[in-house]
């Protein structure tokens, strides 16, 4: 029984953590999206050949998906500790 009532408040304290999080892996897709779309198409033309990865396009369009798929991890986490806490409350 402590252990589960530990459990339940370390949910409570992280959960403003989790909308936060979520929030901000959103916008930073967002931004990987903007750059992959609007911004490194025309810069690659001009790079060296030996540019780092993080100035490809492709690069930048699959950093956006993985910070959507992490957005994701934050709500279902945060709904599940949601889930708990009303089961341990009735």
């Amino acid at each position: 029984l402590l252990l589960l009532n530990m459990f339940i408040y370390a949910i409570i304290v992280c959960s403003a953590d989790l909308v936060q999080s979520a929030t901000i892996f959103r916008q930073a897709a967002g931004i990987y999206h903007h750059l992959a779309q609007e911004v490194l198409p025309h810069l690659e033309p001009e790079l060296p050949p030996e540019k780092p990865p993080e100035a490809l396009a492709a690069v930048s369009s699959i950093m956006s998906l993985i910070c959507l798929a992490e957005a994701q991890v934050g709500v279902v986490l945060f709904s599940v500790s949601n889930c708990i806490l009303s089961y341990h409350e009735t």
